[in-house]
């Protein structure tokens, strides 16, 4: 692949914690050392990371850390290293390493939303296109933001990059709508400042307000696109208003030891769907699949309060999961 380095950086503090509960080192050590990740729940593990921060440069832990996942991700015999190898071979038969990074990431985005992922066999017949395409769009960008937050070092090698895509990108479980909205703000806020920042603090740092509205505009186009009525870039700005308005004047001090509580407070009020608090939490070994897991325990808890209801009433929309496609 051909890189080149961009002026995002990964150092910092996480950008999302969900202190005071219990966890498996294996299962987050992704989540503590990727700041690029927009979601990253480490729990009470901050003496871990600043050690590793104070001896260790930032990029050079980057590429040890990519290098880690892909160890793991080959090791692995669930559905992450499934979709790991069929990315290999995916890359096998499309890559171009004379062209730049982007540029093959956009035409991958290509093959994904004609459902070429194995050679030249259509999987069109498995998804719906109309929300293939939003989920490949989305992957496009995720990618791109990763890639920039990384470094050209943390992603040279096919091994490297399907490591950061089927970690931190794809969608193996079913992720809820709010987890997603709360990313794309995260990812909007991370290109105005060059970094990332921790929830909830983010929501008064400088240009939340635009990554807020950014994120929220460009949701409701992409809903529209998933429900086969495209509607310009922009309508809708005055609901995005009123929603980040409710987000910045909710009382921060309240009792949020736990990010859980949080997101259980904060999506119900956005009107974004949290998962059914019915079904058992995501155990898989992924980044994603460990931010899933935090939203599956926010809507145990909007359940036990009784705050389902302050969603927004209609029919809660099927997820995409990658499984709906194997590689």
């Amino acid at each position: 692949f051909k890189t080149a380095r961009s002026g995002f950086s990964w150092c910092g503090p996480s950008d999302l914690s969900d202190f005071g509960e219990s966890v498996n080192w294996t299962m987050v050590r992704s989540v503590l050392f990727a700041h690029v990740l927009v979601l990253s729940s480490a729990m009470k593990l901050h003496d871990v990371v600043n050690r590793t921060l104070e001896t260790s440069d930032c990029r050079l832990g980057t590429e040890k850390f990519v290098d880690s996942l892909s160890k793991d991700l080959e090791k692995s015999l669930g559905y992450d290293g499934m979709f790991y190898k069929g990315c290999l071979d995916f890359l096998h038969f499309n890559a171009k390493p004379e062209i730049p990074m982007m540029a093959q990431i956009e035409a991958f985005g290509e093959r994904c939303k004609k459902a070429l992922f194995v050679k030249d066999e259509s999987a069109m017949h498995q998804v719906d296109p109309n929300q293939l395409e939003a989920e490949c769009d989305r992957a496009v960008y995720n990618m791109d933001i990763q890639f920039r937050l990384l470094g050209s070092d943390a992603l040279k090698t096919a091994e490297e990059f399907c490591a950061v895509f089927v970690d931190m990108v794809l969608p193996v479980d079913e992720e809820p709508e709010c987890m997603r909205f709360i990313e794309d703000i995260s990812m909007a806020h991370s290109e105005f400042l060059g970094t990332t920042h921790s929830w909830p603090a983010v929501i008064h740092k400088p240009h939340f307000e635009e990554a807020f509205m950014q994120a929220c505009l460009e949701n409701k186009k992409l809903e529209s696109e998933e429900d086969g009525t495209h509607i310009d870039y922009g309508d809708g700005a005055r609901d995005c208003q009123m929603k980040m308005n409710r987000l910045q004047a909710m009382p921060l001090d309240k009792h949020y030891k736990l990010l859980s509580k949080f997101f259980a407070d904060v999506c119900p009020m956005l009107g974004m769907e949290l998962p059914d608090h019915r079904k058992p939490t995501p155990l898989r070994k992924t980044s994603r699949g460990f931010k899933a897991a935090l939203f599956q325990r926010a809507a145990k808890i909007a359940a036990e309060n009784n705050m389902t209801n302050l969603t927004t009433g209609k029919k809660r929309k099927p997820a995409f999961s990658a499984l709906q496609v194997h590689l």
